[in-house]
């Protein structure tokens, strides 16, 4: 797996109450990181694979204000897309273990029985 792959299974989706765990403004808190340095968050949009903004904090009048904005929107939305692909592939796969499962308590229910019979008789009884 490359180093973009990598970083994109790690993709977050920051609030602005959130704090970064990396580069210069490591460990402060993103609404702080736009008053100060608005293109900053814009430019780890865009260049960071791991790294977007929920896209109600992507209103922010500052950022708004920014050359990069409608750059950075698309970038964030692209990822957001990934992460709703990503969640539905988790989900459909969870659908098909439950469904393999059932599947196969259900023929192991059956099976246990030496008589359709006694087994349809078990039903009744349950």
């Amino acid at each position: 797996m490359s180093k973009s792959e990598l970083n994109i299974n790690n993709l977050m989706i920051y609030r602005t109450t959130s704090k970064i765990g990396f580069g210069k403004y490591e460990y402060e808190k993103i609404s702080e990181i736009i008053e100060k340095d608005p293109n900053y968050i814009l430019w780890c949009i865009i260049n960071l694979e791991h790294f977007a903004l929920y896209v109600e904090d992507l209103w922010n009048p500052i950022l708004r204000s920014q050359p990069n904005y409608n750059l950075a929107i698309e970038y964030n939305l692209i990822k957001e897309l990934f992460i709703e692909k990503r969640l539905q592939e988790k989900i459909d796969e969870e659908n098909r273990r439950f469904n393999r499962w059932r599947n196969h308590e259900q023929f192991t229910n059956e099976d246990a029985f030496d008589d359709p019979q006694q087994y349809r008789d078990f039903l009744a009884s349950s």
